[in-house]
């Protein structure tokens, strides 16, 4: 996270007063990531109402954090009728450590959907060649997007961390809520006991009471299931 400071700090022509600025600003930026990397998982089951809401906030989180909802919205319907399911969940971390997992999981969850798409709806290869060049021009053209807007300096500061702790979110909640135990096996779990849990569950609406959320994904905040309702 902190090495997104570091261009920042060196197109400023006040580069000890911008640290501290940067610096004391990455509370806020990463909760903000955090933030919109929760709305967008809870969007994608239209929890909010009315319904035209979920799209509306779930696109603007979107563009926070650089995905694409609507294609999010399908593989994580995949991933809760198929959660871990190493053949069929298209986020099952099977087995990896965190950072090889992390690395693999935005690329192997688009060749997923790619993979169903053609599978359910055989539409001729252009078409697929075409959807993966507008695919890359989204995928660059957001940051330059926000390079726009902020400028270089801002950007290095405030989206980047965003965007670095958005996706942080994604790989947490897909590794460690679904941890395999020693026979192999994964499952859903809660994660509340360490320090970091507790700061990112205040910040993303219970996010890490992932087990809850599986077993009822109609909570906005899955902390707040009964524990009566837990099987």
């Amino acid at each position: 996270m902190l090495l997104a400071i570091v261009p920042a700090v060196l197109l400023s022509p006040e580069p000890l007063e911008t640290t501290v600025f940067l610096i004391s600003l990455l509370p806020i930026t990463v909760s903000i990531g955090i933030a919109a990397a929760a709305l967008v998982h809870n969007t994608s089951h239209s929890i909010l109402k009315p319904r035209w809401l979920n799209t509306c906030i779930g696109e603007l989180a979107s563009l926070l954090v650089r995905t694409n909802f609507f294609g999010w919205k399908m593989v994580h319907y995949y991933h809760h009728k198929h959660a871990d399911d190493v053949e069929n969940d298209p986020h099952c971390p099977k087995g990896r450590a965190f950072w090889p997992y992390a690395n693999t999981m935005q690329k192997a969850t688009v060749d997923y959907l790619d993979a169903k798409h053609l599978e359910l709806h055989h539409l001729p290869k252009p078409i697929y060649i075409l959807t993966m060049v507008l695919g890359a021009l989204i995928f660059v053209g957001t940051p330059l997007f926000w390079l726009l807007v902020f400028g270089p300096t801002l950007f290095a500061a405030i989206w980047m961390p965003v965007f670095i702790s958005g996706w942080w979110l994604f790989f947490v909640i897909n590794y460690y809520n679904h941890p395999f135990d020693e026979k192999g096996v994964s499952t859903p779990v809660n994660l509340n006991t360490k320090v970091w849990h507790k700061l990112t569950n205040v910040v993303s609406f219970g996010t890490l009471y992932h087990k809850n959320h599986h077993e009822d994904a109609s909570f906005f905040n899955p902390s707040k299931k009964p524990a009566s309702e837990s099987n």
